[in-house]
């Protein structure tokens, strides 16, 4: 019969701890040691905390010095004021990760890159905030989501997919942690420092996306957030992986939610509140390859009602049939009752002047990207067949 109680128990670890004047040091152990040994020999170096959560860690593989971890007696003081786990570089996660340097965050979590003691090598970890509220249902729910989509994703991938596979999932002191291989940067942290990319590179980056997208097309995966940031690079050889399933979802779902995608991306059927598929996954590769080849957004709103305003006004009005789709939510915040524009729609400018581009079956990719109606959108199949994918120049 399991027990709630730590693996082992203070009182039966050590009687007498030895002077720290001959206690090895951390460094000279052999790892992993068990918890009792930590306790004998390292007690000093622990918070009030983790005297008693290292009792349910059997393999210790690092332990951080006092200066490089929250001095903690209760887990609740490991939060920072937004709820956030509290990352600070050289403590551990789970004595096992050494803390490096934060990597990016986002509504729901932070990343940090992390050395695994134990494979002897850097990875990222993924670490998801509390609830504000104090109840966590939510927070697991989306967790739950985000895992059962990954381990779907490492089941069925393939070598060119393009698509990140996770290593780990566990709990942290209460936080839900998943950790992944690391990548030396993103498309958006690249561009930042390197400036627009080359319509060659463009295609090199653009294959692998699509190809990431066929494979989420054929688990009926909608990624629902892709953007520059969560497309993960190698800056030599331009391999990436599409990355962050925090809101993701399958085709399937009843209850689509619509609160995805980052703004600049998002595509038009969300904004109207119509059921989505994977093809707001497409809108999204449209507006990323524009961002990279110009470094401006094409559609760059100031919220939800300006972006989807200045898509009308370079587009024109999406097709009456999808309007009339709209969701009630969506019909009084964006039409007037008669479901006409809210607002004049005039044509700013277009695609190709936007772009500037003299190869036109780029610009034509990007446009067909660019179709209101999903089911008339370039597909990924069809992407990997566009003449400016297989020409060669």
């Amino acid at each position: 019969m399991e027990s709630d109680s730590p693996l082992y128990s203070l009182e039966s670890l050590f009687q007498e701890a030895p002077s720290q004047s001959s206690a090895p040091t951390w460094s000279e152990i052999a790892k992993p040691c068990h918890p009792a040994y930590v306790l004998k020999n390292f007690k000093h170096e622990l918070s009030p905390y983790e005297l008693q959560e290292i009792l349910n860690y059997p393999e210790i593989y690092f332990i951080s010095t006092p200066e490089n971890k929250v001095k903690a007696s209760r887990v609740y003081e490991y939060l920072d004021d937004n709820y956030h786990y509290i990352i600070k570089k050289g403590d551990h996660i789970c004595y096992r990760y050494e803390l490096d340097i934060f990597l990016g965050n986002g509504s729901y979590g932070n990343v940090v890159k992390a050395f695994d003691h134990k494979e002897k090598k850097y990875v990222a970890i993924k670490i998801l905030k509390k609830d504000e509220d104090g109840d966590d249902e939510f927070m697991d729910g989306l967790a739950l989501d985000e895992v059962k989509i990954l381990k779907d994703i490492k089941q069925h991938n393939g070598r060119d997919s393009h698509v990140i596979e996770y290593l780990d999932y566990f709990m942290f002191r209460g936080h839900h942690c998943i950790t992944f291989p690391l990548y030396e940067d993103s498309l958006y942290r690249y561009r930042k420092l390197h400036g627009t990319f080359s319509l060659s590179e463009l295609k090199k980056i653009a294959i692998q996306i699509l190809k990431g997208l066929k494979f989420l097309r054929e688990r009926k995966i909608v990624h629902g957030d892709l953007k520059p940031g969560n497309i993960l690079l190698n800056p030599r050889t331009l391999d990436i992986a599409l990355i962050d399933f925090g809101l993701s979802c399958y085709e399937t779902d009843p209850n689509l939610w619509m609160g995805l995608q980052t703004l600049f991306f998002r595509a038009p059927e969300v904004f109207l509140g119509i059921k989505y598929t994977g093809q707001i996954d497409m809108w999204s590769l449209g507006c990323i390859l524009a961002y990279l080849y110009r470094g401006r957004y094409i559609f760059g709103g100031k919220n939800d009602y300006d972006q989807f305003w200045q898509i009308c006004c370079i587009l024109g009005l999406p097709p009456q049939t999808m309007i009339a789709q709209t969701s009630k939510e969506s019909k009084k915040a964006l039409f007037k009752r008669d479901l006409t524009p809210k607002e004049n729609v005039i044509q700013r400018y277009t695609v190709e002047m936007f772009l500037q581009c003299e190869d036109e079956a780029f610009v034509d990719f990007v446009k067909k990207c660019f179709v209101y109606n999903p089911n008339e959108r370039l597909t990924p199949e069809q992407g990997l067949l566009h003449p400016w994918i297989v020409n060669n120049n």
